[in-house]
């Protein structure tokens, strides 16, 4: 082989390694957990998020996001997670459990080296149901077969200042019902918006259209549900 040709191939193949190297994907790590009461008692199937958080406005991140469910004894694991830090929320259906990301801070970590990090546990505290029953005669917010006319919307603000929405639970016959596990004897605001028809409040206030009314409400521990009762006209 001349000399020239193996100059030629020497560099060809260190190219092709620092090719490699450049196209090497960064390694990625594993994200693992549990969940349980405030009395210590594991809570399966609960419904894990994870969500990238970057570390100052206008950082370089990578997209992740990741949904998981924990498993009998409250354990969950999320693997192929590139570096980074992420929010690890917990939450449950039916079990009056709070959601831990709507009503507290974030729990975070950070993943770096592509190693496996152990969260620290989460502990989801106890509810009541807040229980919202709208009067709806004229079936202004779910007419049958019909594009609503206007919207009904209904939140929480948080004693942190956020704002939980307070989804749709069903309707029966003429009431529309929602329904949202709240934390117990904690003040609260109620806010109630509608928008394309009126609103009147449990105590026969009249509320105008586009006009938001906000309550307080505090539910005892004790009395495991709140009820508040509205009612919708055109």
């Amino acid at each position: 082989m001349k000399p020239l040709d193996i100059c030629i191939l020497s560099i060809g193949m260190a190219l092709s390694v620092s090719a490699s190297f450049a196209q090497s994907p960064s390694p990625t790590g594993q994200i693992q957990g549990s969940v349980t009461t405030s009395n210590g008692k594991p809570v399966a199937s609960a419904k894990i998020s994870v969500r990238v958080r970057p570390s100052m406005i206008g950082a370089p991140f990578q997209v992740f996001n990741a949904d998981t469910a924990t498993a009998s004894d409250g354990s969950f694991s999320v693997s192929a997670v590139p570096n980074g830090t992420y929010a690890t929320c917990a939450y449950t259906t039916g079990m009056n459990l709070l959601d831990i990301c709507a009503w507290g801070s974030e729990p975070t970590l950070t993943v770096a080296g592509g190693q496996s990090v152990v969260a620290s546990p989460i502990v989801l505290q106890p509810s009541v149901d807040l229980i919202i029953q709208v009067n709806d005669a004229s079936g202004l917010i779910l007419p049958q077969g019909k594009t609503p006319t206007g919207q009904l919307r209904i939140a929480i603000r948080s004693p942190l200042g956020a704002i939980v929405p307070v989804p749709l639970a069903g309707s029966t016959g003429q009431q529309v019902n929602y329904r949202l596990a709240v934390p117990p004897n904690t003040d609260l605001d109620l806010i109630v918006f509608s928008h394309g028809f009126n609103l009147s409040t449990q105590a026969g206030t009249a509320v105008p259209n586009d006009t938001a009314v906000i309550q307080k409400i505090n539910i005892p521990a004790s009395a495991g549900q709140g009820l508040q009762n509205f009612t919708v006209t055109p």
